[in-house]
């Protein structure tokens, strides 16, 4: 059986970045895309359509080749990482109808969903009844491997996805206004694009520091010397930074809503509940700064289900059963 995976691996993106682990993991029945463009890429396209027997589009794009993969009888999964959608209304960003007409008719006519995570497969099956019977999951592979522990800061946290709403960053900033009120003195680093629809957070608030977009090697140097890490998110499939920060042996505080939660085995989390209750934010993050809890979650996650290797190996098993008709939960 040959699996044809179509989605950008070059990037350093959440989809790339989940599209580089799968190919990095992956044996020789994976294909994907190695040439960048021009004839070449077309001729490679082709043939791998071709001697493939299921096609993975991995995030959004691809229209006109799920099409052909269509008519050529090939059984075609989509890994879905989010939705167009829901985040642009959370987000109070543009999407272009086109682009969410083109994004629903894909997931109609896709043979399966794969959802980041198994906690987003709940997610999605809430919000769209009507897919199911066709949804399964595979959560994003991480490979866990805490860094050597570094001395930390003192009362800075960490936040990501810089100033979009669906990370819930104003309530967190919110909730740390008021620890400082008191006394705490509390510093936040904010990492993640910005987008400039939307105020800065550091215009808003003076202990914001916006650390920006950074390459890997940088962002994980600095959560070395982070103690907490912070998404609060109202919306998160997977959610790859929260575990970036675990590795670097930070504590963490999380929203129900989190996917990454998926990977830990029976543990009390401290969770977000309410993400709209700024007093049971702020609670949660002193409670953390006080005691962290980054060895209690280093000891929960279960590292097998977590890994890339097993995130590899589940989306062939699941491309095996829909070789043979079936959607493999």
């Amino acid at each position: 059986m040959k699996v044809l995976l179509f989605g950008d691996w070059r990037e350093n993106a959440g989809p790339a970045n989940v599209n580089k682990s799968l190919i990095q993991h992956a044996d020789a029945d994976m294909l994907y895309i190695k040439s960048a463009g021009g004839i070449k890429r077309a001729i490679e396209v082709f043939y791998k359509l071709l001697v493939c027997d299921v096609v993975v589009f991995s995030a959004y794009g691809g229209l006109k080749l799920f099409k052909i993969a269509k008519r050529l009888g090939k059984k075609v999964a989509i890994l879905k990482h989010g939705d167009l959608k829901f985040e642009g209304e959370i987000n109070h960003q543009f999407v272009p109808a086109n682009q969410i007409a083109d994004d629903m008719m894909r997931q109609d006519e896709a043979d399966a969903i794969i959802c980041a995570s198994e906690k987003y497969s709940e997610w999605v099956a809430e919000h769209y009844p009507q897919y199911k019977d066709k949804l399964t999951w595979v959560n994003n592979g991480v490979d866990i491997e805490p860094r050597p522990k570094k001395d930390k800061y003192k009362n800075i946290v960490a936040i990501g996805g810089g100033n979009r709403a669906i990370k819930n960053n104003i309530n967190v900033c919110k909730a740390i206004e008021n620890l400082n009120a008191h006394g705490a003195n509390i510093t936040v680093e904010s990492f993640g694009a910005v987008y400039s629809k939307n105020p800065s957070l550091d215009t808003q608030f003076p202990f914001v520091k916006v650390m920006g977009q950074m390459d890997r090697e940088a962002y994980l140097s600095e959560l070395d010397k982070v103690p907490l890490y912070i998404d609060a998110a109202y919306y998160e499939p997977f959610g790859i930074s929260p575990i970036d920060a675990l590795i670097c042996n930070c504590s963490l505080l999380i929203s129900t809503h989190v996917g990454a939660i998926s990977v830990f085995k029976e543990a009390n989390m401290v969770l977000v509940k309410d993400c709209d209750d700024v007093d049971e934010i702020a609670q949660k993050i002193s409670e953390l700064l006080d005691k962290g809890n980054s060895s209690e979650l280093l000891n929960a996650v279960d590292y097998e289900k977590s890994s890339g290797d097993y995130a590899y190996k589940r989306l062939k098993w699941i491309c095996r059963g829909l070789k043979d008709g079936k959607i493999l939960k």
